[in-house]
């Protein structure tokens, strides 16, 4: 028995982050990353703890995930972009912040 991926999402205000997912180089290309990221979203969305949506961040250079979350429906957040880190967020629910909302919203702005 080994582990083959895991993903943390933690429990922030005002939205729930998903740091850390990763997978085995030997399981790779299979799914899992994507189910992980699914889990972490229901784990974060309505039906559980009840949050609208989700952010992440990414390495620049790690294309396969950029891809992985593009596919999955996350936008970009470039305004809070910090070399060489890309910030992501996607909604989980229809009345969810837009993009131009949540960068106002860390920026401090109301």
């Amino acid at each position: 028995l080994s582990l083959v991926g895991s993903e943390m999402c933690i429990r922030d205000r005002p939205r729930p982050y998903v740091a850390n997912v990763c997978v085995a180089d030997r399981c790779r290309r299979r799914g899992l990353a994507r189910a992980l990221v699914s889990a972490a979203e229901h784990l974060a969305g309505p039906a559980a703890w009840g949050y609208d949506s989700v952010f992440l961040h990414v390495h620049r250079d790690n294309v396969p995930a950029l891809e992985l979350y593009d596919t999955a429906g996350y936008d970009r957040l470039e305004a809070l972009d910090v070399a060489p880190l890309r910030y992501l967020y996607k909604p989980l629910r229809s009345d969810a912040p837009d993009v131009a909302e949540v960068v106002a919203m860390a920026r401090g702005a109301s």
